[in-house]
């Protein structure tokens, strides 16, 4: 057992809920973790970027306590989560921008991908990867994201597209 890894021993051991995100299975998992959660950043104005990555130490923790009762006895270890937690995050604020393709990419791709794995059981990259996928992790990190995105929905720091009048 990984000492790093989400387990249901979190509650005991309560740095789990930080590493768990931090550890993976094997380099190929980190590296497509870490790909799919700086995509959404750099899409975002620094200032915004700023206030969703200081939210991190306190949402990483409460989407490993959501996460603990979909465990089923299975560790998780991955980015994922905070992945879908960054896509559906980024797409208010480029929504508010007026850059509509990229909110709609990030924002209906991280449920689209959350649907088809927690609906139909299907997981674009596990059957032939490395890892074990945990598709209630997209779930809880998309819902995160959700409620960060609606916190800010008068969110002064991006400024809405300019009329063309």
């Amino acid at each position: 057992m990984n000492p790093f890894e989400l387990t249901t021993s979190a509650l005991r051991e309560p740095w789990r809920l930080w590493t768990g995100h931090l550890a993976h299975w094997s380099l190929g998992h980190a590296a497509v973790n870490l790909g799919a959660c700086l995509l959404p950043l750099a899409f975002l104005p620094s200032a915004i970027r700023r206030q969703l990555l200081r939210t991190l130490p306190w949402m990483l923790p409460l989407g490993s306590l959501l996460l603990l009762p979909f465990l089923a006895g299975r560790p998780y270890r991955g980015a994922s989560g905070l992945a879908c937690l960054l896509w559906v995050a980024a797409a208010f604020p480029l929504a508010r921008a007026g850059r509509w393709p990229e909110a709609l990419v990030f924002g209906l791709g991280a449920l689209l991908k959350s649907m088809l794995e927690v609906a139909g059981g299907i997981h674009p990259l596990s059957p032939d990867a490395a890892w074990e996928g945990l598709p209630m992790a997209h779930v809880t990190g998309a819902a995160l994201g959700l409620g960060w995105g609606l916190s800010r929905a008068s969110d002064p720091g991006v400024a809405p597209p300019e009329s063309a009048a």
